[in-house]
């Protein structure tokens, strides 16, 4: 399933305005995917997205990787919030502050070590 299968909820609000969609990424150590992860996020043609991202205390340089790609994608640097625990709480935790964070109609999980067409 990718942000394309969104669009048959009618996304539209009155007065043609787009509903918001955030798009809620736990990372923990997924330094080998996650540049695969936020790319396909960053090419959605949807334009209405907050991508947050979730970084559990990952000890390894994920977080690194995705603010090397931002400079690339400069339509979605204002999109993108990273949040940092201080501790690693477990993917559960992760989505909770993801969730909690957001301000879309409409969540979408994404795993960092996945990708959407």
């Amino acid at each position: 399933m990718g942000i394309q299968g969104v669009h048959h909820i009618n996304l539209l609000k009155n007065d043609h305005s787009m509903r918001k969609v955030s798009i809620l990424v736990p990372v923990y150590n997924v330094e080998q995917y996650i540049e695969r992860c936020v790319v396909s996020l960053f090419e959605q043609t949807y334009e209405n997205i907050e991508y947050i991202f979730v970084n559990d205390y990952t000890p390894d340089g994920s977080i690194s990787i995705i603010k090397n790609i931002l400079p690339k994608y400069p339509k979605r640097i204002h999109q993108v919030k990273i949040i940092n625990h201080v501790t690693n709480k477990g993917i559960a935790a992760a989505r909770n502050t993801a969730v909690y964070n957001s301000s879309g109609d409409y969540l979408m999980y994404v795993d960092s070590d996945d990708y959407v067409d």
